[in-house]
């Protein structure tokens, strides 16, 4: 019997997406030296006109049509307030992609997803890149620690406790974690798909703490997991009742007998509390004075005079540092009703399929918006290198109707 191997575009360009977002893995600068980041949009943006121009651009119904308006309205607006800077027309562009790039992406990829075997294939490359970039990171930690950089990406330029710390894919990372924890709940599955996911929930974990050592997204994370039992539909009420009234007890009593002392102490002593709150003060200040549009898409670069007003009077403020607040420096009123749209339409998909979707595909949904609920805190969902969950997010929320009122999956569906 002749066997072919056939290997269909639809996955190509899966996999394709998932190598751009993940700088390929890391090994981007064996071929290319371009800033990680940059490479990732310019990667990204290539691959949607190839998309583009092989499909042809297709605008599907969705409930982000608001979302989307309004992304275009920021992005327009962000750069003709830049242009009063007098800042050249390629910088300011280039300091815009990162708004516009997710929406273009997710354009080019949700007319890709039309059933359920497309939803399936979507996350199992999502599952399997990001077991890859875990992969990827351990091998270059390793060997960082005899001495050599082998995916030549600057591990000795920024340590941690005497050790690299470095993100391979980090966008992947984190949603590929999600889909693990979602998916070990799902008992229909079969026990080697599970075996799977138990392992990519491990060998992530020990990638948060040992190589990419980010305080912030840790905690995210956990908080996040946290949320299973609250946030799973099949958990009974009275339990969800009983676990909500123990995290606020604890919550309490922590922070009344040692998280306000500790705060006080760290606002008196630790200068980079201090700057921080420096930081929202000042960019606050000049969101009511640009309350609108903002400061628009201009350049933190020494060689502009916009350098001073992105990094402050001392040089040592970054609207990345401080969520929300960042975004509505940068894109005033405009921006923050951008961030609005976005979860609303998400949590308003969750809240018409909950019941009419599997229980793990829901908890999902759940888990990662609830994730970037968190991660608003402190980090603006259009910076580099978090992009990419904008058009993740869209795309998992919107694909959540090919699932509907389908009661008994296939294990191996993930």
């Amino acid at each position: 019997m002749n066997r072919r191997l056939v290997i269909k575009k639809k996955n190509i360009s899966f996999l394709l997406f998932m190598l751009c977002i993940t700088a390929v893995y890391g090994t981007n600068y064996w071929f290319i030296k371009l800033y990680t980041y940059d490479f990732m949009l310019l990667a990204s943006l290539i691959l949607s006109i190839i998309v583009f121009v092989f499909n042809g651009i297709k605008i599907e119904k969705t409930k982000y049509k608001t979302t989307i308006i309004l992304a275009v309205l920021m992005w327009i607006s962000g750069i003709i307030v830049a242009q009063g800077y007098g800042l050249p027309t390629t910088v300011i562009l280039k300091e815009s992609l990162y708004t516009i790039t997710p929406f273009i992406l997710y354009l080019a990829f949700r007319p890709m997803i039309k059933s359920m075997k497309d939803v399936s294939l979507f996350l199992r490359i999502v599952s399997i890149t990001g077991i890859i970039c875990n992969l990827f990171s351990f091998v270059e930690m390793f060997l960082a620690l005899k001495g050599f950089d082998f995916l030549h990406i600057g591990v000795f330029e920024k340590l941690r406790n005497g050790t690299p710390r470095f993100a391979i894919g980090e966008t992947i990372i984190v949603l590929s974690f999600l889909i693990s924890c979602s998916s070990v709940t799902n008992k229909e599955k079969t026990r080697s798909i599970r075996l799977c996911h138990v392992f990519n929930i491990f060998i992530t974990i020990i990638n948060l703490f040992w190589i990419i050592k980010t305080r912030t997204l840790s905690l995210y994370l956990l908080a996040t997991i946290l949320m299973i039992p609250i946030l799973k539909k099949d958990t009974k009420k009275h339990i969800k009742l009983l676990i909500t009234l123990l995290v606020i007890i604890v919550v309490v009593l922590i922070s009344l007998q040692y998280f306000i002392p500790l705060l006080n102490n760290l606002i008196e002593s630790d200068y980079g509390i201090q700057i921080r709150f420096s930081t929202i003060e000042y960019y606050l200040n000049y969101f009511k004075q640009h309350w609108l549009f903002g400061a628009g898409y201009i350049s933190s670069n020494p060689y502009y005079s916009t350098y001073s007003i992105i990094l402050g009077p001392f040089g040592r403020y970054y609207p990345s540092d401080v969520g929300v607040i960042g975004l509505m420096f940068r894109s005033g009123v405009i921006g923050l009703m951008w961030l609005i749209s976005w979860f609303y339409s998400s949590l308003r998909i969750i809240r018409d399929n909950t019941n009419k979707i599997p229980a793990y595909y829901d908890l999902l949904m759940k888990l990662f918006v609830v994730f970037l609920l968190f991660s608003c805190i402190n980090l603006i969902l259009t910076d580099a290198p978090r992009f990419p969950y904008i058009t993740l997010g869209m795309l998992i929320c919107e694909s959540s109707y090919f699932l509907k009122n389908i009661d008994n999956l296939n294990g191996n569906m993930l």
